[in-house]
């Protein structure tokens, strides 16, 4: 008997361990990118959020007269460094048949996204009598 015995692989066989191998790292990769393609988005979302509550916050400090005109340099505006690639805009109006009552809208922009933040405010107006 003249069998011969190999040891390893064939070539056949190395070229479909590594096709397979391929396949799997091409899948792999295309995960790890889409993940940190989220993370990246979900990040700047968290910022954008907290931009516009610091505006909001802004807002809710101003009187009456002023919520019902916001001066110019309320109503637009962008970010010092570290949030440079964000821009905002805010508006305010007065509710229609509520007495005092104001809609106040931030909204945040960056890239091809944005966040609006929108809530009512009571501010009383201040008259000659009223302390």
């Amino acid at each position: 008997m003249s069998a011969r015995r190999l040891n390893g692989f064939t070539l056949l066989e190395a070229v479909v361990a590594l096709t397979i191998l391929g396949a799997v790292s091409i899948a792999a990769i295309s995960a790890l990118a889409s993940e940190l393609q989220t993370t990246a988005r979900a990040s700047n979302a968290v910022e954008g959020a907290a931009l516009a509550n610091n505006q909001m916050a802004r807002l809710a400090l101003l009187a009456s007269r002023d919520l019902a005109r916001l001066p110019d340099s309320l109503r637009r505006g962008t970010f010092d460094s570290p949030f440079a690639g964000y821009r905002w805009t805010a508006a305010s109006r007065q509710v229609r048949g509520e007495l005092d009552l104001y809609e106040l809208t931030v909204t945040v922009f960056w890239e091809q996204e944005e966040f609006r933040l929108v809530t009512r405010l009571y501010r009383r107006a201040r008259t000659a009598d009223s302390p």
